[in-house]
């Protein structure tokens, strides 16, 4: 199955405070960093994909979100629950990235009847109430993250993986770093992300 996700650029202190407090809650932390999926999860043929991924991402430039604050999610397919933290600024651009991505050879896959919420998931639990104590835990910190959006990812998802299949940036250029923190080498172990 392939997704489409994108590394906020996240400054060392952010960066390490997120990994904190996903190492803690996270299951998938120590296998995909922290991301904000724009396509999820789908069985698609990858040329194509690609091909409708470089082209829909040169309308876009570089995207730059704030994360604020984070929430308590219900699984809105499956089981579970999580904590998010929601893009503040930045947000309309994601929903934007996001419905131009599900055109082309992704139109068939969209779920209309789910809303996008454009978020980086920091927490995962079964039960709803230990989720809004997390959220409520970090809120408590009052942070600010500032983290630019400079390219995508498509990764490929496999019961075991996660392994990027190309690097892909945002706008006509290929002139902006990419993440410098982020492991793009080939695959690691991981359940599928359906987040």
């Amino acid at each position: 199955m392939l997704a489409v996700v994108a590394y906020p650029v996240l400054s060392d202190d952010d960066r390490e405070w997120i990994a904190g407090v996903r190492s803690r809650h996270d299951p998938l932390a120590s296998r995909i960093p922290a991301h904000v999926t724009l396509v999820f999860p789908t069985e698609v043929v990858e040329e194509p994909l690609l091909a409708h991924v470089r082209s829909a991402l040169e309308l876009f430039e570089s995207i730059p979100i704030v994360l604020r604050r984070a929430v308590a999610f219900r699984d809105a397919i499956g089981s579970g629950c999580y904590v998010f933290l929601l893009v503040d600024e930045g947000h309309a651009e994601l929903l934007a990235v996001h419905d131009t991505l599900y055109g082309g050879v992704l139109t068939t896959h969209r779920h209309r009847d789910l809303p996008f919420v454009p978020h980086v998931t920091v927490g995962a639990h079964p039960d709803l109430a230990e989720c809004e104590r997390i959220a409520s835990q970090v809120n408590e910190e009052r942070r600010i993250v500032p983290a630019p959006i400079n390219r995508v990812d498509v990764i490929e998802v496999g019961e075991s993986m996660v392994r990027t299949v190309a690097e892909i940036p945002l706008g006509r250029g290929s002139d902006r770093p990419p993440n410098p923190a982020v492991r793009r080498t080939g695959g690691s172990p991981c359940s599928p992300l359906g987040r």
